[in-house]
């Protein structure tokens, strides 16, 4: 899941960032084979704040968190070039409240990297520390948390995964120019009117999301009305135009029956669903995740909602969305996928087992935006020779890394815009996996991205 549109989660007191050494060797290669013990620290900002009102078709639950005592970094360093004897990296995500249980897949991510670099020779000769700091999925708490991170030696910032949170820290990163590798972000805006330099994105926009959908559901020829069912985040509402943009002029006799966003924290949706099955539509296009999907399923499954209509989602085929249910895992789903764990390549095999080894899971989506975000960021700097901001950002706008667990993977110059592409498939029962996957799948997603002309444009028009 990607960003809340308003939502704050109720905040833990006080912060700590403690600097670890770990002493080692090392050198990066894109796959992920060996794992080591994390050398991170994990911070919570201090804030006492309560949780804004979201406007929904349905309330949204609150998380209350429990109180923690930590002391201040003492580390008064400002500078972003790396000292002593480790480069520091800053990861922020949300560690405590609603979201906290999707944490150990982003930060799993991040880990991999950083032992995989240790334990190969370090990075221009020193070994990489994290700075692992908690959001609480409040945008207000990013500023704090990020000078923390900043005057504790950090030289740049992976995150956060939470659209409203990478908001405030792309607007902080511009700030402080502090480079930050954002591994989820969709705002399309954020590459156009609020684009800055020192900021790179690594999943698509959301409005690639809506263009996949709209030509794939398009070629379905029993389809010719579709409900929207989806969370009340910004990325759902510019799916939701843009996939009715696209889908009136491929093919306009496909109606819209209607529409509803679900609180982002909603975990009950029997009355929606009663709603929705009224509708009578020959395909839903749910965009419901992180800790609320498996609600969503134990209720579609008891009024049989995936029986009564076909159903489209993002991303819900991961290691997250599906560990709960095991083979019990709603199949025929049709399914848009970012990085799915069980593609036959060498890279993936070698990231999904090394994710598996380290913590008993399976990869999320979440997993491989942190994985190649901080695998990015370590490759610039290797490319630089230098942690020094502008090298970095000079560095990552000519990269190319071979072979990754995407592919071959660039960043464009004016966007910042990684090249990721998109998988689209039908979930399924393989006795390979222990989880769902997808079947059928096709590679798409790339050639629905805005030309660099586009892009200056939509800039230039304050878009």
């Amino acid at each position: 899941m990607r960003k809340l549109s308003g939502i704050m989660v109720i905040s833990i007191s006080v912060i700590l960032i403690m600097a670890l050494l770990l002493p080692g060797c090392g050198s990066s290669s894109t796959s992920t084979t060996t794992t080591s013990q994390p050398t991170s620290t994990t911070t919570k900002p201090t804030s006492s704040t309560s949780q804004p009102t979201s406007t929904t078709t349905k309330p949204t639950s609150t998380t209350s968190q429990p109180t923690s005592t930590t002391t201040k970094p003492t580390s008064t360093s400002t500078s972003t070039t790396a000292t002593g004897g480790t480069i520091k990296i800053g990861v922020m995500t949300s560690i405590s409240g609603f979201f906290s249980s999707m944490a150990p897949y982003m930060l799993g991510g991040a880990e991999m990297v950083r032992d995989q670099v240790n334990k190969s020779g370090g990075l221009l000769g020193k070994q990489i520390e994290l700075i692992e700091v908690d959001d609480m999925a409040d945008p207000s708490h990013v500023p704090q948390a990020s000078s923390a991170m900043k005057d504790a030696g950090a030289v740049a910032i992976i995150g956060s995964f939470l659209d409203a949170c990478h908001a405030a820290l792309q607007t902080w990163a511009g700030q402080n120019k502090m480079i930050v590798m954002a591994p989820s972000d969709t705002v399309p805006t954020n590459r156009w009117s609020n684009f800055n330099k020192y900021v790179f994105f690594q999943w698509p926009m959301s409005l690639i999301n809506g263009k996949v959908f709209a030509h794939q559901i398009a070629a379905m020829n029993d389809v010719n009305n579709i409900y929207y069912f989806g969370s009340d985040v910004s990325m759902n509402y510019v799916i939701h135009d843009t996939f009715w943009d696209e889908m009136h002029k491929i093919k306009p006799s496909v109606k819209d029956v209607g529409v509803v966003y679900a609180g982002s924290q909603e975990t009950n949706y029997m009355g929606l669903m009663t709603a929705a099955l009224a509708k009578k539509a020959d395909l839903s296009l749910v965009l419901i995740g992180g800790p609320s999907w498996p609600p969503f399923v134990a209720a579609a499954q008891s009024f049989k909602f995936f029986e009564k209509t076909k159903a489209a989602i993002a991303l819900n085929l991961d290691g997250y969305a599906a560990d709960g249910f095991g083979h019990d895992y709603p199949t025929g789903l049709y399914a848009e996928l970012t990085a799915p764990y069980w593609l036959d390549t060498p890279e993936m095999k070698a990231f999904t087992k090394a994710f598996n080894d380290k913590t008993g899971k399976w990869p999320s989506e979440l997993t491989a935006g942190y994985y190649m975000s901080m695998l990015e960021l370590v490759e610039a700097i290797k490319k630089a020779g230098t942690t020094d901001t502008d090298k970095v950002i000079a560095a990552m706008e000519t990269l190319t890394i071979k072979n990754t667990i995407l592919g071959d993977i660039s960043f464009n110059d004016y966007d910042h815009q990684a090249n990721s592409p998109m998988w689209w498939g039908i979930s399924t029962i393989s006795e390979d996996w222990p989880l769902a996957i997808a079947k059928d799948m096709i590679k798409t997603g790339l050639e629905f991205y805005p030309t660099k002309d586009e892009v200056l444009a939509n800039r230039a028009a304050g878009k």
